[in-house]
C-alpha cells in the first residue's frame, strides 16, 4: 500500500485509531478492502499532522482533498521511477 505524504508530523497519538476509523468507514460504505485501507491511511495522515489527537474539523471533504494530493504525489513518483528504468 502506498505511503501518504505529509507536510509535518505533530503528534502520532491516535494514528492507529484514525486508520481503523477510516478503514471501517470505507468498508461500511461499500469500498473494496484496498480502497478502505487507503481511506484509513489518509485519515491517519490527517491525524498525525494535527496537534490534537482527535480532529474536530475532520470531514469527508478533507479526506477527498488529501486523497487527490496524495494521488498526484504517487503518480509523479511512479512516473519518475518509470523514467529511471528507461
Amino acid at each position: 500500500m502506498p505511503v501518504v505524504p505529509v507536510e509535518q508530523i505533530n503528534d502520532v497519538t491516535g494514528a492507529g485509531d484514525a486508520f481503523s476509523a477510516g478503514l471501517l468507514y470505507g468498508l461500511i460504505n461499500g469500498y473494496s478492502l484496498q480502497k478502505a485501507a487507503e481511506v484509513g491511511a489518509l485519515n491517519a495522515a490527517l491525524n498525525i499532522q494535527s496537534a490534537d489527537s482527535v480532529r474536530a474539523d475532520l470531514a469527508e471533504e478533507m479526506l477527498l482533498k488529501v486523497e487527490r494530493t496524495a494521488l498526484c504525489h504517487l503518480d509523479r513518483n511512479a512516473s519518475e521511477v518509470e523514467r529511471s528504468r528507461i
